[in-house]
């Protein structure tokens, strides 16, 4: 299974598009310009994309698998990951937080808060934000 990046998606959804509007397009010039658009994106553009999509995906998931297995090898109850993704920003940094327990109220087993402080090591504060995932 594959998920796709947001601008691999719209790359797909612009190709489609082009392609549909070729089978209606009777002005010759349009046609072609409109052609060459299309198989710029699909023969160069979105190869180049799904690439890096794939070597970012890959590179996460390498570093949470080791993190995953050692957290299992010491017999952890859970496991709580930092992946910095930009390191620039300019006023606090913006951490999601993706917790699969977090609507448990308090005082249930597995529900668990977390205060994020500084985790960059130069003292601005985090900004959490819950992640929404599908």
């Amino acid at each position: 299974m594959t998920i796709d990046s947001r601008e691999v998606e719209w790359v797909r959804k612009k190709i489609t598009r082009n392609k549909s509007y070729l089978a209606k397009c009777r002005n010759e010039a349009q046609y072609r310009a409109v052609q060459a658009d299309t198989m710029f994106l699909e023969k160069e553009i979105l190869p180049i994309l799904l690439n890096s999509t794939i070597l970012y995906h890959s590179e996460a998931t390498k570093y949470f698998i080791r993190a995953f297995d050692a957290a299992l090898s010491q017999e952890c109850n859970g496991m709580l990951i930092y992946l910095p993704i930009r390191e620039e920003y300019e006023d606090r940094p913006v951490i999601g937080v993706s917790n699969c327990r977090a609507d448990l109220p308090l005082g249930t087993p597995g529900a668990l808060e977390i205060e994020i402080i500084n985790m960059d090591g130069n003292g601005a504060k985090v900004k959490p934000v819950k992640l929404e995932i599908e």
